[in-house]
């Protein structure tokens, strides 16, 4: 409510919008729990991060904010047993973008990691093993940035960094 309140006093002032994004976002999670559609919340996370962006352009973190968004709603499609790749494709585009504005941030890589693995596993469904080879060792290289550049991500990119090793590892003949 407070967010709101400050939104309706300044409609200008990216911070509240990426700050209510941020609430909309991590709200998802809770969404099930209370009955609530996790879609929705996603859905208000990517409009006001839409419309921070529309008021700041050139912010990295806020490009990264809208592949997470696009990325996290994708995993969620995806084990709904929807078509994930809309999401993912847009994902990637974002984190190209905050890339853009920021070619090192170790944030840009821990997202950037996962988003090539989702696509590596979508290239090796449809049975294409040498772009989904190329995706999952992009992904770790992604991943092992992100960790060089900053150890306290470990924990954040453990599971996705060894499924990435463990799917490369098992189309090598």
């Amino acid at each position: 409510d407070g967010l709101d309140q400050a939104i309706l006093n300044d409609r200008g002032y990216p911070r509240h919008w990426l700050q209510r994004a941020y609430l909309n976002f991590h709200g998802w999670e809770f969404s099930r729990v209370f009955g609530r559609d996790p879609l929705a919340a996603l859905a208000a996370a990517e409009r006001d991060v839409t419309e921070a962006l529309r008021l700041m352009p050139g912010q990295h973190p806020t490009w990264r904010e809208l592949a997470r968004v696009r990325y996290t709603r994708a995993v969620y499609r995806k084990g709904l047993g929807e078509d994930p790749r809309e999401d993912v494709n847009e994902a990637e585009r974002c984190i190209q973008e905050a890339f853009r504005f920021n070619a090192t941030g170790p944030e840009n890589f821990a997202i950037r990691g996962p988003v090539r693995l989702e696509k590596a596993m979508q290239r090796e469904k449809a049975g294409e093993r040498s772009g989904a080879e190329s995706l999952y060792r992009e992904s770790i290289a992604d991943l092992e940035m992100a960790y060089s550049c900053d150890p306290g991500v470990a924990k954040r990119i453990t599971a996705p960094l060894e499924e990435a090793r463990t799917r490369l590892r098992a189309l090598r003949p």
